[in-house]
């Protein structure tokens, strides 16, 4: 921190001292007088803080001075400084707890205007800051200059506010709303809302009917009536809160009540909730969550529970990781991992006509089930709400080292590629199967309709998703499990991903498919066809003028008998004449 001592100050005296003597004379005759000194919203200083020199004027006929704008620690025309150490303050600084500050402040009268000096030109004008009176400097303030300042009491931390408690005027049976409400908690007022339903920043709610009250509505003897009031933060007070959620506990005629947002930011702005009155509800000791998805590893969190029975409804699920003591709020896209542990808190309310069980010492007293597990009762609650709470701990991970995959079919000439492989590796499933050509050394991605050719060379890729409580071996963030595919070695392909492995094998080139149809029945002449050609070349085979090559005598023999006589070419002729021959004519062999 820059230190300045007093003679910062001392300055400022001879600064003014320089002033032209006309500036002291008596206050002219065709200005307007200012006689008060009014500065507003100026910021306690509290510990850690920056200094603020935020701040509002009560009129228009006075301004903050700039003369010394280019002081690094004068800023329009105020400045802070530290009483206990006396140097002033520079804006890079914060407030230490125990220090005293005062705040100086230099102002200006705008055109038309001068401050008030009596018959000897002493200065007669008083200031407030934040209400409070100030020292007006009497030897720097004249007519056409005023200094100022404010001490603040002893500097402490900013207020958070946990607990907050109000009284409003009980409902009488016959009577009318009533919107009045004493605040018992410093630094608390009432919000100003545009609620159609609130009036003085109170609502007045009929639990029966389900409509929020006018001032015409009165109240009734058997009635329901629930009071809401929206309350605000004054000054540097804040409400606290968890999880970027209201965390107030709330007392309303001496009954625990509720404190839910406001709509705003819930760090200056909460609605206040109570049943003040007509409590004939009925008692509910036993809650059920149901249709809750069991978490397990991989799965996502089940945000949709429903309660059993019509006595209460569910207000709000949230699931937390809460692994090593943090708390790491989930979204519905999030997954479970294994040896981390996940808090479910369900937030309920009760139906308008049944309210929770209390006991002695005020707190809900019910027995609550989550998912067929005992919940435990978080918080204290009140009548009509309560928070149910469930961990829930991911079993230590099964290590996977090596994944071994079998039933892939080598490439054939004329076949499509195999995707049906499948992973005998226990916890682990064939998520997807790729085949490549890499004959050309890049790989070319190949579709389900595809076919292998004789020569070229193939890559077949398998995606291993470990699943359930079973994961990959990782080592430095990298999968390092070895996999098999058809018992051959596979290229592992490392991911930071520890339920994901693909595995990659090449194999040989293409071969020759040993299975693939050789020919037609009835094609003596190997061109494909079945006509009287082939009858003709069976009967120049037969008569010694033509020979059958090797695969034609196969073709030829249509009444397989292993011999090629005229009985093949009669058979062929018919069935070219659309006759029944009884044998495979035409077909594949």
């Amino acid at each position: 921190m820059k230190k300045r001592i007093v003679s910062f100050i001392l300055c400022l005296v001879l600064m003014f001292a320089m002033i032209p003597s006309v500036v002291y004379a008596a206050n002219s005759p065709n200005v307007s007088i200012i006689k008060n000194v009014e500065i507003t919203g100026v910021h306690t200083p509290y510990a850690g803080y920056h200094p603020d020199y935020a701040s509002r004027l009560g009129s228009t006929s006075y301004t903050y001075d700039d003369q010394m704008k280019d002081d690094p620690d004068v800023y329009n025309g105020k400045w802070w400084y530290d009483e206990t150490e006396q140097w002033v303050v520079s804006p890079s600084d914060t407030f230490e707890l125990g220090h005293v500050y005062t705040l100086y402040i230099l102002l200006v009268p705008t055109e038309g205007y001068e401050f008030r000096v009596d018959n000897y030109n002493t200065p007669f004008i008083s200031a407030t800051v934040n209400g409070e009176e100030a020292v007006v400097h009497d030897d720097l303030t004249g007519k056409s200059k005023a200094f100022i300042e404010y001490t603040f009491e002893p500097c402490d931390y900013n207020y958070e506010i946990s607990n907050v408690e109000v009284n409003v005027e009980e409902p009488v049976a016959g009577g009318y709303p009533k919107y009045d409400v004493e605040i018992l908690t410093a630094g608390v007022v009432k919000d100003e809302t545009d609620s159609p339903f609130c009036i003085e920043s109170v609502a007045w709610y009929d639990c029966v009917n389900q409509t929020f009250l006018d001032p015409s509505h009165t109240f009734e003897e058997d009635g329901i009536y629930e009071v809401n009031v929206f309350l605000t933060t004054i000054g540097d007070y804040y409400f606290s809160t968890n999880n970027d959620m209201t965390d107030v506990n709330v007392i309303i005629n001496g009954k625990e009540g509720e404190a839910n947002t406001a709509g705003k930011n819930d760090k200056y702005y909460i609605q206040v909730s109570c049943v003040v009155f007509g409590d004939i509800r009925e008692e509910v000791e036993y809650v059920e969550i149901t249709d809750l998805k069991t978490p397990s590893v991989g799965a996502n969190p089940d945000f949709f529970v429903s309660p059993a029975g019509d006595d209460f409804y569910i207000n709000g699920v949230y699931w937390t990781d809460v692994t090593n003591s943090t708390e790491v709020s989930m979204k519905e896209t999030d997954t479970f991992k294994a040896g981390h542990t996940y808090e479910l808190q369900v937030w309920i309310r009760a139906n308008e006509d049944h309210k929770f069980s209390i006991d002695e010492d005020g707190y809900v007293d019910i027995m609550a089930l989550v998912g067929g597990e005992q919940a435990d009762v978080l918080l204290p609650g009140s009548e009509i709400s309560a928070e149910l709470s469930v961990r829930y701990t991911m079993s230590e991970p099964t290590i996977v080292s090596i994944v071994d995959v079998i039933n892939v079919n080598t490439p054939l000439e004329g076949e499509t590629p195999d995707l049906d492989a499948f992973c005998t590796t226990q916890g682990c499933n064939v998520s997807r199967v790729r085949w490549y050509d890499v004959t050309e050394g890049r790989g070319v991605l190949m579709s389900e309709d595809d076919t292998f050719r004789v020569g070229r060379t193939y890559r077949v890729d398998v995606l291993v998703q470990a699943e359930g409580n079973h994961t990959f071996l990782m080592v430095d963030g990298y999968n390092e499990a070895t996999g098999y595919i058809n018992g051959v070695s596979a290229i592992a392909y490392g991911s930071h991903d520890e339920t994901e492995l693909e595995l990659g094998l090449v194999f040989a080139p293409c071969a020759e498919n040993p299975n693939k149809p050789i020919g037609i029945y009835g094609d003596a002449d190997c061109n494909s066809k079945v006509n009287v050609k082939d009858s003709t070349a069976i009967q120049k085979h037969i008569a010694g003028l033509a020979n059958l090559s090797d695969t034609g005598r196969i073709l030829a023999d249509v009444d397989a008998n292993d011999n090629v006589n005229i009985k093949d070419a009669t058979a062929i002729q018919k069935h070219v004449a659309g006759m029944d021959t009884g044998y495979d004519i035409g077909k594949e062999i």
